[in-house]
């Protein structure tokens, strides 16, 4: 028979291993979201989109299209043995402000070598796909999401957004973009390589 003593030693334990894991996700939050400028209604409504969209299990039956017209499930793409960063904007967003975002990867793929990137235009149809990827498409594999939505709070923004993904299935780390937010994306990559690419 076990004693009370230890049903509540165990019980504590969990308790603060539960906290610490909370603790982790809301200190990258925290630096994330103090480099956004603080006081705007608009930036308080993205992060609580990007806290919504958190831990959220994918919806992996989703259809994608590659520009070879190929056809995939996102769990054709997605691995549980890999960790990925998805970033996913809608096609009528501002398109320097998607380049910039786009450059900002592109120059910073390198800091990140255990992180796939996939890049993934929400509406639109492959000939614009093509086109507006064209300087990217040696560096991400790029896919048109017909149905512009995957399941999460963030699609309802209309606003570009990244994912991280290193299960296989679930988001975490999501960080809503907005206009020229180059700097914010590379306070976010910095943080996840030195988290994730040791």
């Amino acid at each position: 028979m076990i004693s009370n003593k230890l049903y509540i030693t165990i019980i504590l334990a969990i308790s603060f291993f539960g906290l610490f894991l909370t603790n982790q996700n809301i200190d990258m939050r925290y630096n994330i979201t103090t480099t956004i400028s603080n006081g705007s209604m608009e930036c308080n409504s993205q992060v609580i989109k990007n806290i919504e969209s958190d831990n959220i299990n994918l919806n992996m039956e989703v259809e994608l299209l590659s520009s070879n017209k190929d056809q995939f499930y996102f769990k054709d793409i997605i691995h549980s043995d890999s960790i990925y960063l998805i970033f996913i904007y809608p096609k009528f967003f501002c398109r320097s402000c998607v380049n910039e975002a786009l450059e900002t990867l592109k120059e910073l793929i390198e800091k990140m070598s255990c992180i796939r990137v996939i890049v993934i235009i929400s509406g639109g149809s492959l000939r614009e796909m093509k086109i507006k990827m064209l300087p990217f498409e040696d560096k991400f594999p790029v896919y048109l999401l017909p149905d512009n939505d995957i399941g999460l709070p963030a699609d309802k923004t209309n606003l570009p957004y990244l994912i991280f993904v290193d299960d296989g299935k679930t988001s975490k780390h999501t960080l809503i973009l907005g206009d020229h937010s180059a700097e914010l994306l590379r306070d976010y990559i910095q943080m996840l390589s030195q988290k994730y690419c040791k």
